[in-house]
């Protein structure tokens, strides 16, 4: 998970040993690839599915498909298959369109990049709460007070899945600018059904990807390529917002992955 810190907040490669308000450092030249079961205790299911490779495609908006995309997110979700079957690919395509909003807004949101993890609040997370089952909102409550005791391995679990006050090495910050995050792309959709609790639930893996505009104290700027697969199991929602919240996350994988700074000018 992401951490925050009222020093600093770093990533790095591999664990470290480091203090409980210090999180990890991201160096240049390594690859960074922690797989988190964030919402593990909500559903028991096997592994990740397969993810296919991102494609060119920009990443749509919340609500539609950014103009000029090559094709859409709907184009990305296969034509048959059991999940279409069960759930109809007009409620399939929704799902993934929801999924991608989701991952983009939350895995890489400015704000939080900027946050140290002593910083972070629960009330930062109401959007993704918002999108879980109350059960997977409750396991996510639990893990996110551990990390505001510093536990490592839940900052580590949610800094897999959501970006926070990241530091690179030599004190490199992200840019404080509106372009702070780009080059938004995603892959082809990998769906599968699984039954659950009497109920069927729609299992949807993607690639996701998007670089993070870095910067040091002397103004040179640089690229921080990073990634994510990142699997869902949905549950179809019967509330009151379901026209346009069609499922409920509950439960949630991912691994991510940070490639070499790239100098920019």
């Amino acid at each position: 998970m992401a951490s925050a810190s009222t020093s600093r907040s770093r990533l790095r490669a591999v664990p470290s040993r480091m203090p409980a308000a210090r999180s990890r450092a991201w160096s240049a030249g390594v690859v960074v690839a922690i797989l988190c079961s964030l919402l593990a205790s909500c559903q028991s299911h096997g592994g990740p599915a397969a993810i296919a490779p991102a494609g060119a495609n920009s990443v749509p908006s919340a609500a539609a498909t950014a103009s000029g995309n090559q094709s859409s997110p709907a184009d990305a979700v296969p034509l048959t298959g059991p999940a279409i079957t069960a759930f109809g690919r007009p409620k399939v395509q929704a799902a993934y369109q929801q999924m991608l909003a989701f991952t983009f807004h939350n895995g890489w949101n400015p704000t939080l990049i900027l946050t140290h993890a002593d910083a972070i609040r629960g009330a930062d997370f109401a959007e993704v709460l918002s999108a879980m089952t109350p059960e997977c909102a409750a396991t996510f409550t639990t893990a996110f007070g551990k990390v505001e005791k510093h536990d490592k391995a839940a900052i580590r679990t949610l800094e897999a899945a959501i970006f926070f006050g990241v530091i690179g090495p030599k004190g490199m910050r992200p840019l404080r600018s509106a372009s702070m995050v780009s080059r938004r792309r995603y892959g082809q959709a990998t769906l599968g059904v699984q039954h659950a609790s009497g109920i069927d639930q729609l299992a949807l893996s993607f690639s996701a990807q998007a670089d993070i505009a870095m910067q040091d104290q002397a103004g040179k700027n640089a690229i921080l390529p990073t990634s994510r697969t990142v699997r869902f199991l949905l549950t179809p929602n019967h509330g009151s917002n379901a026209a346009t919240v069609p499922f409920l996350i509950s439960s949630w994988k991912a691994t991510m992955t940070a490639q070499q700074l790239t100098p920019v000018g």
